[in-house]
């Protein structure tokens, strides 16, 4: 038997279309703020990972960089 869509012609469906929008000065500022800092956070921790996994690069560039230089490097 195929599955049915259900249509969005039905009343069940159309009472959440209807949803009032909520407007800007009814926002709670402390669920913003907490949201803003959850995703401050994760932008963060995204920029630790990327620095920690580059550093097996980074450092011996650094080092052979160290190198060229005490040889008198060009």
């Amino acid at each position: 038997m195929p599955l049915a869509l259900p249509s969005l012609a039905d009343p069940r469906y159309r009472c959440c279309m209807s949803k009032r929008k909520e407007r800007f000065w009814e926002v709670d500022i402390g669920k913003l703020l907490m949201r803003w800092f959850a995703d401050l956070s994760t932008f963060v921790q995204g920029i630790v990972l990327f620095f920690l996994l580059s550093l097996p690069v980074v450092i011996p560039a650094f080092w052979m960089y160290l190198v060229w230089i005490s040889r008198g490097g060009e």
